[in-house]
């Protein structure tokens, strides 16, 4: 731009030499000449400011455009996340809820059989090497089957394994298969 405009002003001092020897006519000529090349100058500049204009609204246009679709994108993007996650939060929490009352039943057997086992071990009337205690997480049953000498001593097999569960606040209830031997 500044190259072109240097070559104009070149162009016009050149003419107004050369019409400093002529004819009146000529220099009417030589200023008509030099309007005209100033006019046509300004129209140029003109054009292309509005050239960088129309592509400067083109260039915003299209960085709206890409910021609009970038956030649409975005949006989408976020949406689908959070469908994920909660799908993942779902099949997690339902594992873990699985897990969590597997944990507990398993836990309740390892737990209440060996307490029920030492509170009939403890009791001296009780011959507890002859007592076996199942603990069916199923049914929440403590099932005691073996052998006692005495209907007393079967009853207090119940008593002692009964009170061994509320001291666990146990749900569990006590089913008590053992025979009398006399």
């Amino acid at each position: 731009m500044i190259k072109r405009q240097g070559w104009i002003v070149l162009g016009i001092a050149s003419i107004a030499l050369f019409g400093a020897g002529c004819t009146p006519d000529a220099r009417q000529d030589l200023d008509s000449a030099g309007t005209n090349v100033k006019s046509a100058t300004d129209k140029s500049v003109a054009a292309g400011a509005q050239a960088v204009d129309k592509a400067n609204e083109k260039v915003a246009e299209a960085g709206k455009e890409a910021v609009d679709a970038t956030k649409e994108a975005g949006a989408k993007a976020a949406e689908a996340t959070k469908d994920a996650a909660q799908t993942t939060g779902e099949l997690v929490g339902g594992a873990a809820t699985k897990v969590a009352k597997g944990a507990e039943q398993v836990g309740a057997a390892t737990v209440i059989t060996p307490k029920v086992k030492t509170a009939l071990a403890a009791d001296k009337t009780i011959d507890a090497s002859k007592l076996n205690v199942d603990t069916v997480e199923a049914n929440k049953q403590v099932v005691i089957k073996g052998t006692v000498p005495s209907a007393a001593i079967k009853t207090k097999v119940s008593e002692v394994a009964k009170k061994a569960l509320t001291e666990m606040n146990s749900p569990f209830t006590v089913v008590n298969q053992v025979t009398v031997t006399q």
